[in-house]
């Protein structure tokens, strides 16, 4: 005996193959009746995605762009930052060097000084022991 539709789509495998057959005759029918439609959309979603990646790329160009001549700066910001330092070393340098120069000179002078000083001093002691010897020769004689 026949079934009634009803109850046979209360059957899960009915039900499902049912759905199917649905689908596969409304799809290819759907597809054919909006094509008209969907082709210009379509067309439209490519050329703005193309144009979108036509942009980003640009924009990369330009970022990359940018982020080479910040780096040029800043290299060269170093460079001049080290030329800097290594001019503040060498006046330095040169600054200690003159001040152990004249501290050399100075020290020398205080040495030519102290020399001068124990020379006189030498000369004094010998004549006052040449007056020592001479008087006591005089009062020896």
């Amino acid at each position: 005996m026949a079934q009634p539709i009803g109850q046979l789509l209360n059957k899960p495998a009915l039900r499902n193959t049912a759905i199917g057959l649905g689908v596969a005759v409304a799809v290819p029918l759907a597809v054919a009746l909006l094509a008209p439609y969907l082709r210009p959309a379509a067309r439209s979603v490519v050329k703005a995605g193309l144009v979108a990646f036509e942009r980003g790329r640009e924009m990369t160009a330009e970022l990359g762009e940018a982020m080479e001549d910040l780096v040029a700066e800043v290299r060269e910001e170093l460079r001049d930052q080290r030329a800097t330092a290594a001019a503040m070393a060498e006046a330095a340098a040169d600054a200690a060097a003159d001040t152990a120069r004249a501290a050399a000179s100075a020290a020398a002078g205080a040495a030519t000084s102290a020399a001068e000083a124990a020379a006189e001093a030498a000369d004094n002691a010998a004549e006052s022991v040449a007056k020592a010897a001479e008087e006591q020769r005089r009062n020896t004689s």
